[in-house]
């Protein structure tokens, strides 16, 4: 291909994509700061610092933070759960505009050995496209090396 079909090319689909752009509306994506909640509790950085592995216990766990999002009895694993905004996502068309927030799930996970007393713990971000349960699964199968933090 040279130089001028590629040209072509290019002007072609921007006509295209611009053509379909003018039909259907705007739309557009705003990233914002991650500092509105959609869903959940927040669990700000300083409340796990009470956090002892091999010390902290359950209970200690649920006086400190409250009960978790999710239980999951068989890897004796607590998960707590918050959605923070990370964008919006807008349309606007010849029928009005709408918008949807696009949010980032934050969790902390914890889990206790056979005396309720915490075995490993994280603060992390499940990825968008992978769902929930997989990601535990693959979190609770691969524990780091160290001090299970």
């Amino acid at each position: 291909m040279d130089i001028a079909q590629s040209a072509t090319s290019r002007v072609n689909f921007l006509i295209i994509f611009l053509s379909l752009f003018i039909i259907s509306g705007c739309v557009g994506y705003i990233p914002t700061s991650e500092n509105k909640l959609i869903a959940g509790r927040q669990l700000p950085e300083n409340n796990l610092k009470f956090i002892k592995i091999g010390i902290t216990e359950k209970k200690k766990v649920v006086e400190q933070i409250g009960e978790p999002y999710l239980i999951w009895s068989l890897e004796s694993l607590y998960i707590y759960s918050w959605t923070v905004r990370r964008g919006v996502f807008f349309i606007i068309d010849s029928g009005g505009s709408d918008s949807l927030d696009v949010g980032r799930q934050n969790l902390l996970l914890i889990q206790f050995d056979k005396n309720d007393r915490i075995s490993r713990y994280e603060k992390t971000q499940k990825p968008r496209l992978t769902p929930l349960g997989d990601f535990m699964k693959e979190w609770v199968e691969n524990p780091p090396a160290g001090d299970g933090k």
